[in-house]
């Protein structure tokens, strides 16, 4: 699969320098996250020490960090609706904080202005002397 990415990679054309970056950055992101997530498997076989994975998840989270500007945008290329993604992020029409706030109201840790956890725990120790709060 690595090879067939790879390849596919190299015959790209009449792609932007800058899309072709950003996908030879997610390439490497799929491949090193395969790795790292199977590291296991790598290091029984001796190919990889434990040095070498550490330095190949150091630079998984760099791709990350690289392709976070983008990941709005990668998302969107897939052609997802909101309501398959179900998250208020990176949602289409941009109403991210207006989606947040409905989903707190509609949580079910929302139903009572007092959680039943705070009768149960928190009053009891409040109320005892040995509380510090």
């Amino acid at each position: 699969m690595v090879l067939y990415l790879l390849e596919s990679m190299e015959k790209l054309s009449g792609v932007s320098s800058s899309l072709r970056r950003v996908l030879k950055s997610l390439a490497d992101l799929f491949v090193l996250w395969g790795i790292a997530e199977n590291s296991g498997s790598f290091l029984e076989a001796g190919v990889l020490d434990c040095g070498q994975i550490q330095t190949i998840r150091q630079q998984v989270y760099a791709l990350m960090d690289q392709l976070r500007p983008e990941a709005v945008s990668l998302v969107d290329a897939f052609d997802y609706s909101d309501y398959v993604l179900n998250s208020p992020l990176g949602r289409y029409d941009g109403n991210v904080y207006e989606d947040l706030f409905r989903w707190a109201q509609r949580s079910a840790l929302n139903n009572e202005q007092v959680q039943p956890g705070f009768y149960k725990y928190l009053r009891p120790l409040m109320q005892s002397n040995k509380s510090k709060l």
